[in-house]
């Protein structure tokens, strides 16, 4: 997964991702956006399950 902060952007999402033009790789992205998530396995996968997602893959879940 990538981030790329809009032209426009004037609030950082996280100290770690500061705004800049260069997307943001998975390694960032995913630490930051899994952090949002449930930890528990079972919350993932009950989330999953209602929504048709992944509940493995951060991606899947932030794209519905």
């Amino acid at each position: 997964m990538i981030f790329t902060y809009d032209v426009s952007a004037t609030q950082i999402i996280s100290i770690g991702m500061l705004i800049r033009e260069e997307p943001y790789g998975d390694t960032q992205t995913n630490a930051y956006f899994g952090g949002l998530l449930p930890e528990s396995e079972t919350v993932r996968i009950i989330i999953g399950k209602r929504y048709g997602i992944s509940p493995d893959f951060t991606d899947s879940s932030l794209r519905k």
